[in-house]
């Protein structure tokens, strides 16, 4: 997975776009356990879907664990959030299907986000690197976990200027 925003390599001077990976070794971040909701919606399916994945098993685990993932970066921190007060409807009962199914998983998140919940809730001053973000990099469009990442980045290393546009960086 690779982020939307950019950073600065402190010794090259090398923009480029970071990955999971790279930040899973630059924080030494653990090794993240497997994320699979499948396994969950199939153990003990929520009423919401229950009939849904009765008739279609593929397409509704595939739709509940693209909604899963979308929740999941829609957080700030990545943790399974409180539904908050919403009137009874069909879409507070999915979307408290989907926090609960969430809770169900554990600590477990989607491919590539482990290590950015690792360097979220990381004290100041444990990377092995400086990692500097180029400023005004960040996607507009990137979900909430992704401009929490840039910002905790930011605050740690502080941000580059972007070279000037025609200007060799």
């Amino acid at each position: 997975m690779f982020y939307p925003f950019l950073v600065v390599d402190p010794r090259s001077g090398l923009q480029y776009r970071l990955t999971d990976t790279g930040l899973a070794e630059l924080s030494l971040s653990p090794k993240a356990p497997e994320w699979a909701p499948g396994r969950a919606i199939l153990e003990n399916p929520d009423p919401v879907w229950r009939d849904s994945l009765a008739n279609a098993p593929v397409e509704t685990m595939s739709a509940i664990s693209t909604a899963l993932e979308g929740l999941v970066l829609a957080t700030g921190d990545l943790r399974a959030p409180a539904a908050g007060a919403m009137e009874d409807s069909r879409a507070r009962r999915h979307l408290n299907a989907l926090i609960e199914l969430w809770r169900k998983l554990g600590d477990t998140l989607p491919e590539g986000l482990a290590p950015v919940r690792h360097v979220l809730e990381l004290p100041h001053g444990r990377f092995l690197d400086p990692l500097p973000v180029v400023q005004g990099s960040l996607d507009p469009h990137a979900p909430a976990a992704m401009k929490a990442l840039y910002a905790r980045l930011q605050q740690e290393f502080g941000a580059v200027e972007a070279p000037a546009k025609g200007r060799p960086a």
